[in-house]
Formats: structure tokens, sequence, C-alpha cells
């Protein structure tokens, strides 16, 4: 028997609003979903200690990702924003931050995704 994932249905079921971020003023709108090029930035943050990664490999990384995000507008976010801040609106965007003990995006089998409710969330006290 062949299993079947189905990723027209899971987009078509998730919500693909954009991600407004504000800050001094601005708006920048993000994408609604996390490309992986990206999610696997973050799970590289998420892996590495702070004792391990270098300056300038964080900034690479930090400018990588606000590019990512924010396309055109990437140095103008950057000149705004703390990698604290970046690393908030990844996690309240996204569901994923990086030095989350939680999951890494590459081991999760939903792609570092909110899982789907199995069951209704409401429960019966005796």
């Amino acid at each position: 028997m062949t299993r079947t994932i189905n990723l027209d249905q899971l987009r078509a079921e998730a919500n693909h609003e954009p991600v407004e971020v504000h800050v001094s003023g601005r708006t920048f709108t993000l994408p609604a979903i996390l490309p992986v090029s990206l999610a696997l930035q973050v799970d590289v943050l998420a892996q590495t200690g702070e004792n391990e990664l270098t300056a300038v490999d964080a900034a690479k990384v930090f400018r990588s990702l606000v590019h990512g995000l924010a396309g055109d507008r990437a140095d103008e976010l950057c000149d705004l924003i703390s990698l604290q801040e970046l690393q908030t609106i990844i996690t309240d965007a996204y569901g994923i931050g990086a030095g989350e003990s939680s999951a890494s995006v590459v081991s999760s089998p939903n792609g570092g995704m909110q899982p789907r409710p199995t069951s209704p969330t409401t429960t019966t006290q005796s």
C-alpha cells in the first residue's frame, strides 16, 4: 500500500495570510509560510551553541534570514530589529525558533509546522 502526502490539501487547510511586523512606525509584510531554506537556517541557530557561533556567522545567518523574509526591505528591517526580536518574529509567526528545546525543523516529521488537533479540545470532568 502506498502512503500519500497531499501537500495541496495541507496548504489549502493552512493559514496563508501574510505576517505584518510593525516596528518604528513602519510595516513589513513577511511571507505567510517560512520557506524551507530559512527554516534550515533557524535550525542551524537552534543546534549551535552561542559559544560555537562566531559573530560573523551569526551576522550572516541574521542577514540571510531577514533578507529571505523581508526581501528588498531587508537592510531597512535589519537596522531596526535585534537578533532577539528576529527570534520573536520567527517564533510567533511561524511556530519555530532558535534555541527552543523542541524537535528541530530537520528532525520534526511535519517540518516544524504547528500540529493539527487530532480531537476536540473540550474535556469533561467527573
